[in-house]
């Protein structure tokens, strides 16, 4: 038992994790299943003489087509019959509105990532401004400067300040409270 369930939390923590992507995966696990076993059943429920439905093929067809809703001239007769398509045609409506939602849920992503980097960007900024730091460059400002006008040169850190030691807490040292000139 221990290892069954640790298989269910690993399993339980990638669908927490990756909610979309499950639920893409689980839905198409369950549009193959259904769409198998409605074929078969559908095969075995309409072996009537009357049925339009008398091969594989037919039955393949008729459960592809009244899946994605659009129905063709394949049709059941018997009762049974009825009863699966009626299933299969609300599990193939419940498939597009998952389908539908995991294409949203990429324009939703997108937009919450740029919300948040756009909160993170104004808490920095305040941080700065409350720390008293506003004026530090970036690695690339310092690594890469732009030319200075009338071919002046640019002066170099002390060396104090390109050292990268670290403090035990394991942040930077006073390194990174100091700006360039």
């Amino acid at each position: 038992m221990p290892i069954l369930e640790s298989r269910c939390q690993a399993l339980w923590k990638y669908v927490a994790h990756n909610r979309p992507k499950a639920t893409l995966k689980g839905a198409f696990l369950v549009a193959v299943a259904t769409f198998m076993v409605s074929s078969v059943f559908i095969l075995e429920c309409e072996s009537s003489e009357d049925a339009n439905i008398k091969t594989p093929t037919d039955a393949v067809w008729w459960a592809f087509t009244t899946m994605i809703t659009v129905g063709s001239e394949k049709f059941p007769v018997t009762d049974q019959g009825h009863a699966v398509g009626a299933i299969l045609s609300i599990v193939g409506v419940g498939l597009m509105g998952v389908y539908t939602a995991y294409v949203a849920s990429f324009f939703l992503r997108d937009n919450s990532q740029a919300d948040a980097l756009a909160k993170l960007t104004v808490e920095v900024r305040a941080l700065r401004v409350q720390l008293g730091v506003d004026q530090i460059k970036t690695y690339q400002e310092v690594a890469h400067p732009p030319p200075l006008p009338n071919g002046a040169a640019h002066r170099e850190a002390p060396e104090e300040w390109n050292s990268h030691s670290t403090t035990s807490t394991g942040h930077l040292g006073n390194t990174a409270r100091k700006a360039l000139p």
